[in-house]
């Protein structure tokens, strides 16, 4: 890799919301890189050798930055959809995008446990399915519903439950509160996933 590549690199991820394709040894090539040109620095210096490797330093900041940025997205989405596109990434950023992911899963079903009053943060077990979760009584006399906090993955028409009350539509990503038999049939079809 060259200074004239890294400013490719750079433009690509300029010029676009997903992560640019770069080769899985980046990080190795640009720390080469990096370390020729401070040689060269040390060697000639030169207030001309010292500029690029200035510029080198700026324009890979700049490209970690964005891709950073980029991959801080990508953990948000998969955190809340478990959906995630076919992007290329380095393996350094693969460790990261894993431990931000499950970094913010954990956060986000300590938040749902603890909007169901049940939880307090950072002392929480992981949920493995629909049973797991907690229920509440829905405030009306009478028979309680066992009631779920659920997470939309893909939009649910308006249907009646088993109670007889109207539940939705819901959008895609919103969190709601569901009847348990409900919840079941719709995880079953994959248009909800458990919080």
């Amino acid at each position: 890799m060259n200074y004239e590549d890294l400013r490719r690199f750079q433009r690509m991820e300029r010029n676009s919301s997903k992560l640019g394709e770069l080769p899985r040894n980046f990080y190795d090539e640009l720390s080469q890189l990096l370390a020729s040109q401070k040689a060269k620095c040390k060697e000639a210096s030169s207030a001309e050798e010292t500029k690029i490797f200035e510029n080198m330093v700026k324009t890979a900041r700049d490209v970690f930055d964005r891709r950073e940025q980029k991959i801080l997205t990508k953990a948000m989405r998969f955190a809340r959809t478990n959906e995630t596109e076919k992007d290329v990434i380095t393996d350094e950023e693969k460790t990261l995008f894993e431990k931000l992911s499950e970094d913010l899963k954990k956060s986000r079903q300590e938040f749902e446990m603890l909007l169901v009053g049940n939880g307090k943060p950072r002392n929480l077990e992981k949920i493995q399915n629909i049973n797991d979760i907690p229920t509440i009584n829905n405030g009306q006399s009478g028979e309680d519903l066992n009631i779920v906090m659920v997470r939309i993955l893909k939009k649910v028409p308006k249907f009646v439950s088993g109670d007889l009350k109207e539940y939705g539509p819901f959008e895609a990503n919103s969190i709601v509160k569901l009847p348990r038999k409900e919840a079941d049939l719709l995880s079953n079809r994959n248009f909800i996933e458990l919080v």
